[in-house]
């Protein structure tokens, strides 16, 4: 994502359910040569700059809607490039059914592209929609990926001049940033101790695209690769106005997160939460803690609403109205900046900047291929170049975090609003039948929405003691199966809704899901633990989605469930 990224529009027909369907339309007006349909259909005929090899006009025309689409024909398939007359207009040409919307990114465009029959191999028909600045496009062939992005890039060349946000960073400028900082990272940084690996590291294919919580580009998220393993990540900032490139360098492997599912997860959550509601746009979202996705929808009723999931819990963690700000004066938190601010943040990005383009010119002076790792000579030569610039690397720059203490405030009053569901934790040698007979002998009667059951694979309980537990914990922070590093990646924490204290004993909740780079699965994990002496709990948990009744007796209700000997704890899944 790259010199401007348009806020993506979910549009109807690729998150139909049957897919992305093009329809056949009139088409009353008619054009023999691009220069004719330019002189007809006006300066916005979407004639590319860049065609592959074998590709030639072969006609343009207008449908009855107002859309423009210019046909080129090749021996292998032809191309069909559309600008739509709205965002919501159906795309012409071919029909192309999948199941799947996939998010693609590349050469300045960020799009959403659908597979006839999810078949991704080389020759299969496609459909691409994107957005660019006002104006909404799609495209139908048969290309590979790289050369359909750069069609795509070459439509909208000329709309480049006038960016909807003056500090969006391309992505051929942050890909720059990362593969720089990631030598000064190694040859003259903290990468230094980071061993072998990390002296033979490069920058991993990609980028993900981050988008902030109020919805527009934050980082470009770079998988941090050595002999063909990811070992880390390095984030950069998709704006100047953050103040730096580089965000967070990543020494660990980062947490799997595929932004294609996640996003299709999302949408899907999207639509149980609010049937009949129509999607707007959805992306891969990083609202520290969470890496989620950030869905924007409009309700049955026409009601604007923005949802933050969160992959990895499978749960929504919040929602609001969307606001309307001008995007080009407002950071990643909401804040709006002042001239001054935005101005000393953007001077701090160019300076670095211009200390990457050094490292960077100075690999093409010497002949160094930065797409490989450093050879021992190359890596002297930039030992010398570092320390004849006097100057040590950047350090990070660091991630603003809302007032915490404002937060909480917000997060208490939405709480306090929102409505929820019980979970209910349980130890995972009760049967579903035994749980449900002690839910409903607390409620009086069956849940009006019935209870669906999940394992938690990766969650597991400690009932200790403080000093035990401080114990268990040296033991988890250092396995070697385990991998737990710290206590934020672990999650380590006394269970937050009404923990089940007796005495000085109580709950201790973990996860070990994403930390094990053994092969073994959770259960044999769980075994191992067992085996040496750390009394871990496996644990499932009940849901009640439907529970009936007011806050106050269902606040009882759970509150009677958690103090029930025979089940775990209880958790509130906050629904709205």
């Amino acid at each position: 994502m790259k010199p401007i990224l348009p806020t993506l529009l979910l549009l109807g027909c690729l998150l139909a359910a049957a897919g992305c369907t093009g329809t056949d339309q009139a088409t009353p007006e008619y054009s023999a040569t691009p220069d004719e349909a330019r002189e007809v259909f006006g300066p916005e005929t979407p004639v590319p700059s860049y065609l592959p090899e074998g590709y030639v006009f072969e006609n343009a025309t207008r449908s009855s809607d107002g859309s423009v689409t210019l046909t080129y024909s090749s021996t292998a398939a032809d191309l069909r490039i559309t600008r739509l007359s709205s965002p919501d207009a159906p795309c012409p040409g071919p029909t192309v059914a999948g199941n799947k919307d996939w998010i693609v990114q590349g050469d300045g465009i960020e799009g959403r592209l659908v597979y006839e029959g999810d078949d991704r191999s080389p020759g299969s028909p496609w459909l691409l929609r994107w957005d660019w600045n006002d104006a909404s496009f799609c495209m139908t062939g048969r290309l590979p990926m790289d050369e359909m992005m750069r069609v795509a890039a070459s439509v909208v060349s000329e709309r480049r001049a006038e960016p909807r946000d003056p500090y969006l960073v391309a992505e051929e400028t942050a890909r720059d940033h990362a593969t720089a900082a990631l030598v000064e990272f190694i040859v003259a940084g903290p990468g230094l101790t980071e061993g072998e690996a990390w002296r033979n590291a490069t920058v991993g294919a990609g980028p993900v695209l981050f988008a902030d919580r109020n919805g527009r580009p934050f980082v470009y998220h770079y998988p941090v690769e050595s002999g063909g393993t990811t070992i880390g990540s390095i984030k950069i900032a998709a704006r100047t106005v953050l103040g730096g490139p580089v965000m967070d360098y990543g020494t660990t492997p980062p947490t799997a997160f595929d932004p294609d599912d996640a996003v299709s997860w999302a949408i899907a959550a999207t639509k149980r939460i609010y049937p009949g509601c129509s999607v707007r746009d959805a992306r891969p979202c990083y609202a520290s803690p969470v890496t989620g996705v950030l869905v924007r929808a409009a309700t049955a009723d026409g009601t604007e609403t923005c949802l933050l999931f969160d992959p990895a819990s499978g749960r929504m963690v919040d929602e609001w109205v969307p606001t309307e700000e001008d995007a080009a004066t407002v950071d990643h938190l909401g804040r709006i900046l002042d001239q001054d601010e935005a101005e000393g943040r953007v001077a701090a990005w160019h300076e670095a900047d211009v200390r990457y383009r050094g490292t960077l010119s100075f690999a093409e002076r010497h002949g160094i291929n930065l797409r490989q790792p450093l050879s021992e000579e190359d890596f002297e030569r930039y030992v010398d170049f570092f320390e004849n610039l006097t100057v040590s690397p950047a350090p990070d720059t660091p991630i603003p975090e809302p007032d915490t203490a404002a937060w909480e405030r917000e997060l208490e009053e939405w709480q306090q609003r929102a409505d929820w569901s019980i979970g209910v934790a349980y130890d995972a040698d009760l049967s579903d039948d035994e749980v449900f007979a002690i839910i409903e002998e607390h409620l009086g009667s069956s849940p009006p929405g019935g209870i669906r059951t999940s394992p938690a694979d990766s969650w597991l309980c400690l009932n200790a003691t403080a000093a035990e537990f401080a114990g268990y914990r040296v033991i988890l922070e250092n396995h070697a199966v385990v991998r737990i590093t710290d206590a934020n990646e672990a999650f380590f924490m006394s269970v937050i809704e009404n923990p089940k204290t007796v005495g000085d004993r109580t709950l201790w909740l973990f996860d070990i899901g994403q930390k094990n780079p053994s092969g073994m699965t959770s259960g044999e994990i769980i075994d191992l633990l067992l085996a040496e002496g750390v009394p871990v709990e496996r644990i499932r948990i009940a849901y009640m989605r439907a529970y009936s009744g007011d806050r106050d007796e269902r606040e009882q209700f759970a509150q009677g469930l958690n103090a029930d000997a025979r089940l775990l704890f209880v958790m509130k899944e906050y629904l709205n």
